[in-house]
């Protein structure tokens, strides 16, 4: 009897193939009802069947092909019990190369996850569970989750797990029963979350999230806030770092879209200030940070999921800080914002085997440069003092050349307030954000100091060739041509004897002259590098004139460098000597 119906539903089965190629609906639905009606085909056959079609490539798809397979695989799933039902469904997602069938089954693993209930953790936990591998795997696997094709996918599924997440959880009356899956299943949802893009249309899918998060624990500040006490008794930022698990960054991102994108909503209490905000969030994220940087410094590779949650953090930092200008007094800058600033260095320093700069990189300076703009005038000049220090342990010429170019740009700000004679204003802005020993960036004795870290060559411990090193050193002959045409039009104006003090200061903290008089700023800096810069230009002429001299390349010297080398060096040379030259001009202050 068993062979006779295994024939029948074999033949049931062929003549579905057959009319789905012939895209004859109709006749699929026939021949299922017959199926059913006789009993010559099993039901949980047919919805393999069904199930099976969703991603079939040799398939035409199309909304009514889709209705087709939705309205019949709910009309057999009554013939099955939740179990039976929850089972093929999960087997075809497990086997399926993409999330098409995911996406396809959540109204039917919702239809199961309900009908178990929470109390029935085994078989509700099991839905969860392979919901979530699958998506991990969609996300690190060889699938790009950044293209814009595959993100209309992850917003619908997450959609769809987000209703799903609200139907189970807030029906339920035994809160209990809601914890158990608080650390289980609930965090591991939230790495995809960092792959939909938050718009109108995604905005209630994360609002969703957040919600269930606050069903299934306590609330989400009281975790917040537990997390913030940690760090404030423990100021080992890597030993908070070695207990940073899923949970804490799934926490992180919670946090940021709450502070960042959700301003006002019911989650977070809206009494607290800008500034706590951004202590709370800096905190938190700098064990996440201090985290991802030991992985990379251990010489491993970040998976997407890590990747993405890097972004993510530096987004809603970037967002937070902001909105806060130079208000954050050296009091905040703990070991844990001064640790995040120097992770983020140390990430951007790392060698990148692409052309174009990673996000993640190019959001690393945007941080940097986000936290610096919050900080008090005193507290920003004494966080230069470390990144320039920094900036040649490892040597990174982009970093260090973007870092002179912010300071410039602080100190363009503080000049420009001095000209105009309202120093007090600066003094008094400190006073009130709390600084009691004020710092400024034309102050002599610390402004001497910047320009020992700046201008110094060679490098101690700096192996990359001057070519490399160009941009720094341009960034730096044009923060001295800077100084220069400012101080020069301040000893022009009719202004304060105390300003043009101060402006002399300035002068004299860049040529800092030695007891001989001689200006350290060319004996240290200017004339070694104007050496170096002769030196090589005149081995690239030597090269450039045996390209012209022998037209034939075989006849050029071994691993001598090809004439657009030695073209293109040469003009970065001569531009370079020229900016040196005229610093050199500059007269001793």
């Amino acid at each position: 009897m068993d062979d006779i119906v295994q024939i029948e539903s074999a033949k049931a089965i062929t003549a579905l193939n057959d009319a789905l190629t012939k895209n004859n609906y109709e006749g699929v639905r026939n021949i299922i009802a017959s199926a059913v009606s006789s009993a010559s085909c099993a039901p949980w056959d047919l919805v393999s069947w069904l199930l099976s079609k969703v991603d079939d490539s040799t398939v035409k798809h199309s909304v009514e092909l889709e209705n087709l397979l939705k309205t019949n695989v709910s009309e057999l799933s009554q013939s099955l019990s939740a179990k039976e039902f929850v089972l093929i469904l999960l087997s075809k997602v497990e086997s399926s190369n993409s999330l098409c069938v995911l996406t396809f089954s959540m109204p039917f693993l919702e239809y199961c996850a309900l009908s178990f209930g929470l109390s029935d953790y085994l078989n509700t936990h099991l839905i969860f569970k392979s919901i979530q591998t699958k998506l991990h795997a969609f996300i690190s696997g060889a699938n790009d989750p950044f293209r814009p094709k595959f993100a209309k996918y992850l917003n619908v599924l997450i959609r769809g797990i987000s209703h799903l997440f609200h139907c189970m959880f807030s029906k339920t009356a035994d809160k209990n029963d809601a914890l158990i899956y608080s650390e289980d299943v609930l965090y591991y949802f939230s790495e995809t979350l960092y792959f939909v893009g938050l718009n109108e249309d995604t905005m209630p899918v994360f609002r969703s999230f957040i919600s269930v998060l606050q069903i299934t624990g306590p609330p989400l500040y009281s975790r917040c806030y537990e997390l913030l006490q940690f760090s404030n008794n423990c100021s080992d930022v890597i030993a908070a770092s070695a207990n940073f698990a899923d949970r804490e960054i799934a926490l992180l991102h919670a946090l940021g879209l709450c502070l960042t994108s959700f301003p006002v909503c019911s989650f977070w209490p809206t009494i607290f200030t800008k500034e706590y905000e951004l202590k709370l969030f800096v905190c938190i994220a700098s064990s996440f940070v201090q985290k991802i940087e030991r992985f990379i410094a251990d010489g491993s590779f970040l998976s997407r999921v890590d990747v993405k949650r890097l972004i993510r953090t530096q987004e809603h930092l970037i967002s937070l800080a902001s909105k806060l200008r130079r208000c954050l007094p050296s009091t905040w800058w703990t070991s844990f914002p001064i640790s995040l600033i120097r992770n983020f260095e140390a990430i951007s320093k790392y060698p990148i085997s692409s052309e174009s700069l990673p996000v993640e990189v190019k959001n690393c300076v945007l941080a940097i440069e986000a936290l610096l703009s919050s900080a008090s005038i005193t507290a920003c000049c004494e966080l230069f003092i470390g990144i320039m220090d920094r900036s040649i342990k490892p040597f990174h010429c982009g970093l260090r050349s973007h870092m002179i170019v912010l300071f410039k740009n602080f100190l363009n700000d503080t000049l420009l307030i001095l000209q105009d004679g309202r120093r007090n204003d600066l003094l008094i802005a400190e006073n009130l954000v709390g600084e009691s020993s004020v710092t400024l960036p034309f102050d002599f004795d610390y402004l001497r100091g910047m320009c020992d870290l700046i201008f110094q060559y060679p490098l101690p411990g700096c192996d990359d060739s001057l070519f490399d090193q160009s941009s720094w050193l341009m960034a730096a002959l044009n923060l001295a041509i800077y100084v220069n045409i400012r101080t020069r039009s301040i000893s022009a104006l009719e202004c304060s004897a105390e300003i043009k003090e101060i402006s002399h200061g300035v002068a004299l903290a860049f040529s800092r002259p030695d007891a001989k008089g001689r200006s350290t700023l060319k004996t240290r800096f200017l004339d070694p590098l104007s050496s170096d810069v002769a030196s090589i230009s005149n081995r690239y002429k030597m090269a450039e004139r045996e390209h012209e001299a022998n037209p034939d390349p075989m006849t050029i010297s071994p691993n001598a460098p090809s004439l657009h080398d030695c073209q293109l060096y040469l003009l970065r040379f001569r531009l370079l000597m020229d900016t040196v030259s005229r610093v050199g001009e500059f007269p001793v202050a």
